[in-house]
Formats: C-alpha cells, structure tokens, sequence
C-alpha cells in the first residue's frame, strides 16, 4: 500500500534580501492533519491527512495556479 501526505507549501522571496541574492527565496510547508480516529488517539489527538490515491491534477505548482 502506498500512502500520500496531504500537504501545502509556498516559495515566498525574504522582503529583507535584495531580489539578486539567490538566499531570498524562501520554502514553507505545513502537513494537513484531521481528528486522530484510530488506536493512537491516545497519544495524539490529530493525525495526518493520508490518500491511497495521488490527487492528480488537483495542485499545479507554479505561477499559473
């Protein structure tokens, strides 16, 4: 079984750079999470967003979004 994270990230440029400076381009990511419904909820109340099935099609990266 193949599992899939959802998730989100963005490139956003460091307004304290000068637009040449290849540093300023900066990543951010976050992992999407849901109410932990299985055997560890105990441990933890969230739990990752999981697919079985790549979303295809669903997020296109790039500048026309």
């Amino acid at each position: 079984m193949r599992a899939i994270f959802a998730g989100l990230y963005e490139f956003w440029p460091d307004p304290e750079l000068p637009e040449d400076d290849p540093e300023r381009w900066m990543l951010t990511c976050a992992v999407l999470t849901t109410t932990s419904q299985d055997a560890l909820g105990h441990v933890h109340d969230r739990s990752p967003v999981i697919s079985e099935t790549p979303l295809r099609g669903m997020a296109r990266p790039g500048p026309n979004r």
